[in-house]
């Protein structure tokens, strides 16, 4: 123990001073031997004590550096909330001012997934090395491009094929009560349906998907509370599109296509929305008769959205995430849910 060791050094100190006190010719050689060997010992033990001093100054340092690398990357994630809290205010503040249509789709600037580290003026970068390799991004989803358990119309949730009607009228037993007037409780998981006696059977499969098919629980959502239960058309992906009922499948390629623009690849560029229903039979060059499937059952704007951020440290080695559900009221976006951690080491 420590302890014992200055015990040692003093012992050790003490013998040196009485032969250092005594005259030259009282040395014998074996004397002057292990004097030698004690300072040897002495110089050892000493480097010992040093080298655990020194290592374990070091852990404390680096522990010290790793905190401040986790508060950072927390802090980046969270201040990229902001920055998409702030894109979402201002997109209908921008759409009344210039006079355009208010609706939500792919090719407005909230739906492009932005780095703050590429933009000027969010973070001063004085060593570029420090923040190689480092993110710190913001995604914005929209929540009302799925179809939502707790406001859907029953005929989207019996066109999915995976719940009986049994199921589904325990679903919409959860919504209200018997006369109508009140909601009992929502659900605050999509996997929380699959508590409900009556859906014990839903195969796993056709749930959870593979790695080449989309499971179903991929196309619902919880979010969308109190809202008409509407799906967006110009956010939804194709495999909920194809869950509304009686909509061609030719008027499904079409939508699609239009939405994807000339490269045929959604998130670019030349992506397009609807922006009325009333006239996307212009933009299709289809008959309006054709489009009341999608008039019953889709809009072109959205109430709710899902902020996602990934800021990292150290090259990714630390990483801190937000996910964070956002209600627009009014232009003003409200946050209705915030989760938030550190991963990795």
């Amino acid at each position: 123990t420590g302890k014992r060791v200055v015990l040692r050094i003093k012992s050790i100190l003490t013998t040196m001073r009485r032969y250092t006190a005594m005259p030259r010719n009282h040395f014998s050689e074996h004397q002057e031997g292990f004097v030698l060997v004690t300072v040897l010992w002495l110089l050892v033990i000493l480097s010992v004590i040093t080298m655990g001093f020194s290592h374990r100054a070091m852990m404390e340092r680096r522990m010290a550096w790793y905190g401040m690398d986790q508060a950072q990357a927390q802090a980046m994630a969270r201040g990229a909330v902001n920055r998409a809290l702030l894109e979402l205010s201002n997109k209908d503040r921008f759409a009344s001012y210039l006079g355009h249509e208010q609706y939500d789709g792919r090719d407005q600037r909230w739906a492009r997934p932005t780095n703050l580290l590429n933009e000027a003026g969010y973070f001063s970068i004085s060593d570029e090395e420090n923040f190689a390799e480092d993110i710190c991004r913001y995604t914005i989803t929209d929540c009302e491009s799925r179809i939502t358990l707790n406001d859907a119309p029953r005929e989207l949730l019996e066109n999915m094929d995976v719940f009986d009607f049994n199921a589904i009228d325990a679903i919409m037993a959860r919504r209200v009560r018997g006369d109508g007037s009140e909601r009992l409780h929502r659900f605050v998981s999509v996997d929380e349906v699959l508590t409900i006696e009556e859906a014990n059977g839903t195969d796993e499969e056709m749930w959870f998907g593979t790695a080449e098919i989309p499971g179903l629980r991929s196309l619902l959502t919880i979010w969308g509370i109190g809202g008409d239960g509407l799906i967006n058309v110009n956010t939804a992906s194709r495999e909920v599109l194809a869950m509304i009922p009686e909509l061609d499948g030719n008027l499904l390629d079409d939508i699609v296509a239009f939405r994807a623009g000339s490269d045929e690849v959604l998130g670019t560029n030349d992506d397009h929305s609807f922006r009325d229903l009333r006239n996307m039979w212009r933009d299709l060059g289809v008959s309006a008769e054709a489009l009341a499937p999608i008039l019953e059952y889709c809009k072109t704007n959205s109430q709710w959205f899902k902020i996602t951020t990934h800021a990292t440290r150290r090259r990714g080695k630390i990483s801190a995430y937000c996910t964070v559900i956002v209600e627009m009221q009014g232009g003003d976006a409200i946050i209705k849910d915030w989760k938030e951690g550190i991963i990795g080491s």
